[in-house]
């Protein structure tokens, strides 16, 4: 995969080229993606200094998000995926476009899962996966924007409620036993 660094200054980024990671290398730098990015793309963002953002513009179309404790992977919908390492150390904003003046709805990295559907960013070494239509809503278009899949969280609510299962069986054979036992002492007293 290629690299392509950037100045110490304030830069403005436009990532498209397939098999790239862009690095910023200090100053406040704007990485804008948007529909110009190729379909089947391979796109890396590394950036550990400055006040950065990532802008995503009106119209950008992403089919699924993958959140981990620091980094994002965003996989738009012609097929191209872009990972953001480091995403703490960005903001995210939704609909801005440096190029054209305007500003979104910004968040940092915690708010802009949380907006995604991903109510806490998961333990380091684990991913939370949501698919979705479209991020469209954020980006103020009317889509709706819906979660299939919660890989970890619903693994973890599968494994407790199979063992809460078990746990109710459990009691429910005990309490059978010991109503047996107890009908045996009764009828033992009585005769």
């Amino acid at each position: 995969m290629a690299t392509i660094n950037h100045s110490s200054g304030a830069d403005i980024i436009v990532p498209n080229n397939n098999g790239t990671t862009y690095r910023g290398l200090g100053g406040d730098d704007t990485y804008i993606l948007s529909n110009s990015i190729a379909a089947n793309a391979a796109i890396t963002i590394v950036d550990t200094s400055g006040a950065n953002k990532i802008q995503l513009v009106d119209g950008l179309s992403v089919a699924s998000t993958k959140f981990a404790a620091d980094a994002v992977q965003l996989t738009l919908s012609n097929g191209a995926v872009v990972t953001i390492n480091g995403a703490s150390n960005f903001d995210f904003d939704l609909g801005g476009n440096a190029t054209a003046g305007t500003s979104g709805s910004v968040s940092n990295f915690a708010g802009f899962a949380a907006g995604a559907g991903v109510a806490s960013l998961p333990a380091s070494g684990s991913v939370a996966v949501l698919q979705m239509l479209l991020l469209q809503e954020q980006l103020g278009q009317p889509e709706q924007v819906v979660l299939l899949l919660f890989q970890n969280q619903l693994q973890a609510l599968t494994k407790v409620a199979l063992l809460l299962l078990q746990l109710q069986l459990a009691q429910q054979f005990l309490l059978t036993q010991l109503f047996h036992g107890l009908l045996l002492v009764i009828t033992m007293a009585v005769l």
